[in-house]
Order: C-alpha cells, then structure tokens, then sequence
C-alpha cells in the first residue's frame, strides 16, 4: 500500500468510522451558550442551559421578566473536530481525490517528496486530534413553587476521540529511518482514547442565602445566593485507550543496528451490540452498559450588586467502572539488535532470539479498570450593562484536574459577551486561551422569547470565516420551549 492511501486510511478511520461509533470535557459542547461564549457563563447563564455549567443558575430564570417553570429541551446537539498540524487546504491537497487522481477512472498517484515536506512540516513536535459528539436525548427542568426550587433532570450522551502522535513516528513512516542514524526516537507522547457513554443527570438548585452565615455573606459582599447540586447515573458503552510512554529507539550510524525498549499499556471495554462479529449490525438506542459509573456537581452563585455576578462550580467528580469485555494489554521488553552481521555469529543468536521474544512479549489481562471522569472546576463572573443597549461581559477561569473523556488539566480562560440590541435576539461571542487547542474564537446567534429560544453557535468560527485555512470544525444546535407562567415570585433569582 502506498504512502498516500495508508495517511488517508488513518484520517478516515479517525474522522469518520471512529468519531461516530465511540463518540472535551471543559466544553459542554451540545451547550449553544456557552460554546458561543468561549466556554465562559457559569455566573450568567439561566435554567436549564446552566446545569452542567453551574447547576446553581438552574434556579435563575431564562427569560426574567416573564418567568416560566417548565422547560422542555428539544435534542440540543454539537460536534466538534480539530487538530493542531493539518488544515483543510492540505488536506484535500495531499489526500483529495482531485488532487491525488482518486476518482473513477483516474490513475493513482504517489507522494512526491514534496508532498512528504509539507506534511512533515505542518507538525511540531506533536501531531494532535480530537474529537466530541455530544447530545440530549431528553432535557427538561421545573420550578417547584412548594420548596421555592428548580428541579431538573436530562439524559445525555457523549463520545468522542483523543490522541497525539510524536512527529518521529511520521517522520520514519515516510522517510524511514536514515534522519535518525546515531539518534533515539521516542513515542512518549503517542496516546489516544475514545469513548461513549450516557449520562442520567438529576439536579436540585435553590436560593441558600439565608444558609450563609452574615458574617460570610458581608466579608464577601454577596446577597441572593444560590447553591446547587447534581447527581449523575452513567452508562458506558464502548472505552478504549492506549500509551506509549517509555517506547524509545536508538539507531546506530549506519542504521543497521536498534536498541531500545517497548512499553505500551493498551485497556478496552465494549458492550457486545458493538462488535459486529457478536450482532446483525444493528443498533438499539438503549443499549446494555459496559460497566457502571457516578458522579456530582456542585455549584454557587450570587450577587455582589445588581449588575455584577460571581459564581463557584464543580463539575464531574467520579469516576466509570468498566467491565464488560474488559480488557488490558501491556508491553515491556528491551530490544539489543546488532545487525544482520551479528546474527551469523552463533554466540549472539540466543541473546538476539532473547531480545526479540522479549519485546513481542504480550501481557493480557481479563479484568475490569476504572477511568476518573473529567473533573473539573470553574469560577467565573458576569458584568451586566443596560445602555446604550442590554449586553453582558462574561469570564471563566476553568481548571481540569485530569486528561480524561477529553479533558486537559491545562487552565482555560474564557472572555465572552452577550448583546441584545433586540430582547429576543441575543447575540453572542468569545475568545479563549489555554486548554489543548490554544486561542479560539467563537460566535453564535438565537431567536429568544418567553415561550421559545432557538439557538445555534461555533465554537471555533474561523472555520466559517476562512474554511480553508482552518484546523477545525464545530457547530451546536438547540430548541427549548417554556410554559407555566410563575405568579408571586421575584422575576429574577
């Protein structure tokens, strides 16, 4: 098989078979909100949107001045798909069928060195992709008037794909091995996860101000606070991941000789409906789980005047339990090869034979593992203004505590806003640093009235701005309805 077909054969399966059969953590991002506002919100979004956020703000009315207590989500969705090394343009340049003569009848061409170039060039030291799905099978939240509380309840599911892969190992498949003669290759930063599972989230969120001592409340100049918590039942179905740290090479001079060592840990676990071999193909939207897993969030809120808000979540703590078809693979062998001359030499054909048997020495263990969820915290605050038009300025500060599930424990800081020159049609923006891709700008627009919001958002626009050039695509969708006007209660919590 050529070069050409085996990169596009990589990028397919990644792209496109692996997102949707499996499939960041920081980014809810079936969330249209707070995707268009660059991850920020946690201290100004409302109801039901606010519950993976800050479930605090589920008890603070969407539409404040017409108040609902029920609202329904219709199937809020959102993916994304983005990498550090490899635009679109590139892309279709070294694997488009146009460009590398794919099409019926056309003749297969092979990489030029060129072409070798300039995808070698377009990686730094680390080659990185990354991928979610995610989406709401049912969502919906509830005033309850007789506790003065917001109650909700969603179920979610989420999948995705991470991985890197060092630019040595790009370099050798293409080049082979004479630019690391005299040198180590390493694959210490080569790993990669996928995952889907579903969520069973229950939440309860209500004014707690007179929980505060006054003394806490006046030291920290805060009034009408809010607490929350959340309670999620999680159902996995498929987990795999891989890691390749401490696997280096060594090449000799002239490269005919290899020292090093290979050490891999490689864990899966799937419910059977996913394998093809166990089934007709078919798919039952609720499937058996793989394993078992829970998890809590907990969030604060409150008020420092009339137009400034501050907030305190944490999101996630727990962890998934996998068992079914559980699965975990390990590797770790020295490899000592001294030439094909030396293998001729008979008092080196035993170590030799040790050598090899000793790295293609596979562990295999049937037995269950558990992955932390993708814990995180997020403190954030919202600044609101009323002239010469309605807008909000909005940041979060977000901090992973682990790599899981597509999480980073790389801070994110998030700068967004919210403008409403007309009431109804709210108009949304941010930028962000940080995390695994770096700056990030995004934007989004809705259609927002008492009874109905409709709204859609990018987390990175540039896609839309310059497809070309771009590293990635995203988009959100989500419809949610409102009824049951609230009587006697202050319009806004």
């Amino acid at each position: 098989m050529n070069k050409p077909v085996q990169f596009k054969l990589l990028f397919f399966i990644v792209l496109v078979l692996v997102v949707p059969k499996f499939s960041l953590a920081q980014v809810i991002i079936n969330n249209v909100q707070t995707s268009s506002l660059a991850g920020s919100g946690s201290a100004y979004l409302s109801g039901l949107p606010a519950q993976d956020i800050n479930v605090a703000r589920l008890h603070a009315f969407e539409y404040p001045n017409y108040p609902m207590a029920v609202t329904v989500s219709a199937f809020p969705f959102g993916f994304t798909v983005d990498n550090n090394s490899v635009n679109i343009d590139l892309y279709n340049e070294l694997f488009g069928k146009d460009s590398r003569k794919l099409l019926p009848g056309g003749e297969k061409t092979f990489w030029s060195e060129s072409d070798k170039t300039k995808l070698i060039n377009s990686v730094e030291d680390v080659f990185e992709l990354n991928s979610n799905i995610s989406y709401t099978l049912l969502g919906v939240s509830y005033y309850y008037e007789g506790i003065s509380s917001t109650l909700a309840f969603n179920i979610t599911d989420k999948s995705g794909t991470s991985g890197t892969l060092n630019r040595d190992l790009i370099v050798l498949g293409l080049n082979g091995n004479e630019e690391f003669f005299n040198n180590t290759i390493s694959l210490n930063d080569t790993k990669f996860s996928a995952w889907w599972y579903r969520e069973y989230a229950l939440s309860i969120a209500t004014d707690i101000t007179d929980n505060v001592p006054l003394s806490i409340r006046r030291f920290a100049h805060l009034y009408d606070i809010l607490g929350g918590a959340t309670l999620k039942l999680i159902t996995p179905y498929g987990y795999t991941d891989g890691d390749g740290t401490g696997t280096d090479l060594y090449f000799s001079t002239n490269g005919d000789s290899i020292a090093g060592s290979g050490k891999y840990l490689f864990r899966q676990s799937y419910n059977s409906a996913l394998d093809d071999s166990e089934n007709d193909g078919s798919f039952f939207p609720f499937p058996s789980s793989s394993g078992f897993g829970y998890g809590i969030s907990f969030g604060i809120s409150g008020k420092i005047n009339e137009n400034i808000n501050v907030s305190l979540a944490l999101n996630d703590f727990g962890v998934i339990s996998f068992s079914e078809n559980a699965e975990i693979r390990s590797r770790d062998g020295q490899i000592n090869f001294g030439g094909f001359d030396e293998i001729l030499d008979s008092d080196r054909v035993e170590a030799q034979a040790d050598s090899l048997e000793d790295i293609f020495n596979e562990s295999i263990k049937k037995e269950s593992f558990s992955v932390w969820l993708p814990t995180h915290l997020r403190a954030g605050g919202a600044v609101k203004f009323s002239a010469p038009f309605s807008y909000v300025i909005l940041l979060d500060w977000i901090q992973g505590f682990n790599d899981n599930f597509g999480n980073t424990s790389i801070p994110i800081l998030g700068l967004g806003a919210e403008v409403r020159y007309f009431e109804t049609i709210p108009f949304r923006t941010g930028f962000r640093v940080g995390g695994k891709d770096g700056f990030g700008w995004s934007l989004g627009l809705g259609l927002d009235s008492p009874n109905f919001s409709a709204e859609f958002g990018f987390r990175n626009f540039s896609y839309v701005l310059s497809p070309g050039s771009s590293k990635s695509i995203s988009f959100s969708f989500n419809l949610r309805a409102r009824f049951m006007p609230v009587v006697n209660q202050l319009t806004e919590l």
